[in-house]
């Protein structure tokens, strides 16, 4: 359970000095009235800090303190180490409120979370630092605790509603701060805060840690981006944010270009503007297409022929820069789309409803478990809301933007819920097999070749690998034989179409001992009949995938889209193994011909299999 605030009793209060009605003694009482906004931007931190559930053992939980205190001018107290807080923390103690300073006005004792940055070099029981330091420090070090505190300076009168889909962003966006991640895809619903996290707080806080970076922010119009730009030098030259970052100071700001005395800066830009000459440590994509022009698909290449042609020559490092694409998802072959199929991308993708159970990382230390049907932030996008935004827009248009799954209308022979999830691949159980279906292109400049590799026991099929990729023919003949023995298959299905023909024929001759002999599967009927006589078996929820997989999310995108997709080769291996595997696997009455005791507990079976407990 989250820790709640405690309250001490109140503390007496001094009168301000009387005196007379404008003068220096006056306004100052009248001030101490109020609580500056640092005061209430360290309680509403220091809150969120102390209902996160942290993991156990962690550095910052063990040096937790309690005490009351100002924020603005902490007084002399003297230690009590009898007394512990209620972490139980042993280098913790109370502090008491000394009220002899006429300046220091006390607020209600609040538990407050020091992180070990707080205390001084000393490993003993040392000084603590200014709390206000110590708050501060907090903010530099931790984005999650900066963009709440950037939101309340930028937006005094609106109300910041926290949600962990914010931390599971600032942790993602801290590794590639860190370099440890160099391209991130980022799909967000509407009103979910992605720019002003990503183009405005992130790249302030960025500047901040260092004012040599240079950032490029790129968006789809003149307006966006350059309101984009002002809401991120009026953070920059708020006394909030130069009280945290001291040193970063703007020489030059203009409309749309903030330059630091570093000579580094934010420079802002439009798809497909004129940037040449200017190169960024960081690039930012922050919706870089309207929805309106999603429509076309002429201007969707467009957008992604740019990307490729200059975007990807702008970094000053090829090798340590970053890329960041944050968007809500338009259209099945989009930006995002584009790159998903590509590969070599992260995706942190935010449905307004969970499709699917997923785990996040929020720290090094936290997880949250997303159940299905939950919605993504309740306080902001409720139920309520979204099946109004979904009577208003359409399915297809919701479906893109709201649950980031762009579907066309006569697609959707498949659903995404009826896929299930595992974490990890049990061990191959008798009487399994492991199948590899292939669909194989003409030439490496054609379509793509695909193969599925699946453990199939029972009712069950768990998709262990999906290869995807354009080969010629001795790189087809050569990729066949790799899988085959990567994955110790038991059977090998291949299409006679194409290539498939001739590469059964030369694998039947001249693959020997090494992998099984080659099926030819003859298809039967179009596409799509083929692929309804097996989406029975999908919508029971026998076939999973795994959950972490870098190849999922494109697996996915194409089954739902088919047959209106661009790309039909995974689902037509997909469906190819599926078939074989209902008319073909067990000729001997199906599987009640074995040991029919073998199959009578599936979850034992798959108990190393580590399945998610919420499926989709």
């Amino acid at each position: 359970m989250p820790r709640r605030i405690t309250k001490s009793a109140t503390v007496n209060r001094r009168k301000p000095p009387s005196s007379k009605r404008g003068s220096p003694a006056t306004r100052k009482g009248e001030q101490r009235g109020r609580k500056t906004f640092e005061q209430r931007s360290l309680m509403s931190c220091l809150k969120l800090y102390n209902s996160r559930k942290m993991a156990s053992g962690s550095r910052r939980r063990s040096v937790k303190s309690c005490f009351a205190i100002s924020p603005t001018k902490p007084p002399r107290a003297t230690r009590d180490r009898s007394s512990k807080c209620s972490n139980n923390c042993s280098k913790c103690f109370q502090k008491p409120v000394s009220l002899k300073k006429k300046s220091f006005r006390p607020i209600n004792k609040i538990c407050w979370t020091i992180s070990c940055v707080a205390r001084s070099k000393s490993s003993t029981e040392g000084p603590l630092m200014n709390e206000v330091a110590a708050y501060r420090q907090l903010l530099r070090s931790e984005f999650s605790y900066f963009v709440r505190a950037a939101f309340n300076a930028m937006h005094p009168a609106t109300p910041y509603a926290h949600n962990w889909h914010i931390d599971a962003l600032a942790y993602e966006l801290g590794r590639v701060a860190a370099g440890e991640e160099r391209r991130l895809l980022v799909n967000m619903p509407p009103r979910a805060l992605k720019s002003f996290s990503v183009s405005v707080a992130w790249t302030a806080w960025l500047l901040g840690k260092d004012p040599a970076k240079e950032i490029m922010v790129i968006s789809y119009g003149d307006e966006v981006a350059g309101k984009l730009a002002r809401e991120t030098r009026e953070l920059i030259e708020s006394d909030f944010y130069r009280a945290i970052f001291a040193k970063t100071r703007l020489r030059r700001s203009a409309a749309t270009d903030l330059e630091t005395t570093r000579s580094g800066g934010r420079y802002a830009a439009t798809n497909g503007g004129v940037i040449i000459g200017r190169g960024s440590d960081f690039i930012i994509l922050d919706d870089p297409q309207k929805p309106e022009d999603a429509k076309s698909r002429t201007r969707r290449e467009s957008t992604i022929d740019w990307f490729g042609s200059t975007m990807s020559t702008r970094l000053n490092n090829p090798t340590t820069g970053a890329v960041i694409v944050v968007q809500q998802r338009l259209h099945e072959t989009d930006l995002s789309g584009h790159l998903l199929t590509n590969g070599g991308w992260l995706q942190l993708s935010f449905p307004a409803v969970a499709v699917q159970s997923q785990k996040f990382q929020l720290s090094l230390g936290e997880t949250y478990n997303w159940a299905a049907g939950e919605p993504l932030h309740e306080d902001r996008l409720p139920i309520s809301l979204l099946e109004q935004k979904r009577r208003e827009m359409g399915t297809a248009n919701f479906e893109a933007q709201y649950q980031q799954c762009p579907v066309p209308a006569t697609g959707n022979l498949i659903r995404p819920g009826w896929f299930r999830s595992y974490e990890e691949a049990p061990d191959v159980p008798e009487y399994s097999q492991i199948v590899q279906s292939w669909d194989l292109a003409v030439g490496a400049t054609g379509n793509y070749c695909a193969c599925v590799t699946a453990l199939i026991y029972g009712n069950s099929v768990l998709i262990l690998d999906v290869f995807r990729e354009k080969l010629s023919f001795p790189d087809q003949k050569r990729a066949v034989i790799r899988l085959a023995k990567k994955f110790k298959a038991n059977t090998i299905l291949v299409e006679k179409a194409a290539t498939g023909t001739p590469l059964i024929d030369e694998l039947r001759d001249d693959g020997g001992g090494y992998i099984p002999s080659p099926i030819g599967i003859t298809p039967k009927g179009s596409k799509e009949q083929r692929a309804a006589l097996v989406s029975p078996r999908i919508e029971a929820g026998d076939i999973f995938l795994p959950a972490q997989a870098p190849w999922r999310d494109a697996f996915v995108h194409e089954v739902i889209a088919f047959p209106a997709g661009t790309h039909d080769d995974q689902v037509d291996a997909l469906v190819q193994l599926l078939g074989w595997k209902e008319r073909d696997a067990y000729p001997a009455g199906g599987v009640e011909s074995f040991d029919s005791d073998a199959y009578d507990n599936l979850d034992y079976a798959f108990s190393e299999a580590k399945f998610m407990e919420d499926e989709f």
